[in-house]
């Protein structure tokens, strides 16, 4: 590791994340891609900030790179029964814990709110 310079780089602001998914899928409503970015938001929050034992709460995180794919496989997936749902689990939450994955699913669901069983 001595090799190697360390940088912490903290998450894009929203506005710049959004800027990415819209250019990266032109096709999402923005409505969607403003949900998108609010579950990031939350997940990061819950990874970063302090749980009960003052550790995270989540072991997996929202990267940018996530983020869009989230993005383009809703698109990709568009027609499916639980879009939302099944691109954020092909994106994201198969490599969580059941546990994790719950949770992660029940935070988009808050903030999708009825767009969750929508189609793109």
């Amino acid at each position: 590791m001595d090799r190697f310079r360390v940088i912490p780089v903290d998450y894009p602001e929203p506005d710049v994340e959004r800027e990415v998914v819209r250019q990266s899928t032109p096709k999402l409503p923005e409505l969607i891609i403003d949900k998108m970015i609010a579950v990031a938001g939350e997940i990061r929050r819950l990874f970063v900030g302090a749980g009960a034992e003052g550790g995270p709460e989540l072991t997996v995180t929202m990267s940018t790179r996530t983020l869009v794919r989230w993005a383009s496989l809703s698109l990709t997936f568009k027609g499916a029964p639980k879009v939302f749902e099944y691109a954020l689990t092909q994106a994201l939450t198969a490599r969580a814990e059941p546990q994790q994955q719950e949770a992660i699913h029940r935070i988009a669901a808050d903030v999708f709110g009825d767009y969750w069983e929508a189609r793109p």
